[in-house]
């Protein structure tokens, strides 16, 4: 599912129990940018 907060196709997002998991495609691999609980309020800010 792609990430709201992001214009691009590669971020993405996937919901794992209370967790929320943004990640990034590349080529031939995938980068965790972050992990949030459910319960935070935290904003994400990426820095390219």
């Amino acid at each position: 599912m792609n990430v709201p907060e992001f214009g691009s196709d590669r971020v993405r997002e996937i919901i794992e129990g209370n967790y929320r998991i943004i990640y990034i495609l590349q080529s031939n691999q995938i980068e965790i940018l972050a992990v949030f609980h459910g319960a935070s309020n935290s904003k994400f800010k990426y820095y390219n």
